[in-house]
């Protein structure tokens, strides 16, 4: 399976769910394609619950428009209100209703339809791996010397069967969900992980 977080694999502890949510309806696809849904949704399993005024400062964005975008999100069971958390009946908090995501793109190439939807949502969070990546290097001068010595980016270049490939992101995943099931010590802060593995076709040469 395919297994998308965009903001972090790791597990957000306040989720109803702790099982990511399946996705094979491409309307659910379609309607995540965007980019403030995906990061309101991003802030919600990050941070937890929180009011669309909340939300609305820390994106930038009117209460008004966040609203509308988190009721969406709700419809199609990305996030869900939750009552017990207002202080009085005007407030609205909204909480993500699970960890993740997942889906096997090889199931949504049956119709140019599916194909698109997935395409859509796939490049949608890619720009949102891009801008994790951009917000880490503007914050970067603000973290201890052990946490910018820590963090990484890298890429290598490797010449490997389908099989194979499936084979490297299935132990890559084995080995994140064993540092994500330790449990957490006094100095341990939230941690991005992103994986990408992608195929690249070479170009041939003379």
């Amino acid at each position: 399976m395919h297994n998308i977080s965009f903001e972090s694999i790791l597990s957000d502890m306040t989720a109803v769910s702790d099982r990511p949510l399946e996705l094979t309806d491409p309307r659910q696809m379609r309607a995540l394609a965007h980019p403030l849904r995906l990061r309101l949704l991003g802030i919600l399993r990050m941070d937890g619950p929180a009011t669309a005024t909340t939300l609305a400062q820390e994106v930038g964005e009117s209460p008004a428009l966040v609203s509308y975008h988190l009721r969406t999100l709700g419809r199609h069971g990305f996030v869900h209100e939750d009552p017990e958390l207002a202080r009085d009946g005007r407030e609205r908090w909204w909480r993500a209703s699970h960890p993740g995501m997942t889906w096997e793109p090889v199931r949504f190439l049956d119709t140019p339809e599916r194909a698109a939807a997935a395409n859509a949502l796939l490049s949608e969070i890619a720009e949102r791996y891009a801008e994790a990546s951009r917000e880490w290097l503007a914050d970067a001068p603000n973290w201890t010397e052990a946490w910018v010595e820590a963090a990484d980016m890298s890429d290598w270049r490797l010449r490997l069967t389908p099989q194979q490939t499936l084979n490297l992101r299935e132990e890559l995943a084995d080995i994140v969900g064993r540092y994500e099931a330790l449990p957490p010590e006094d100095d341990a802060q939230q941690v991005r992980a992103i994986v990408q593995v992608l195929p690249h076709r070479s170009k041939p040469r003379r």
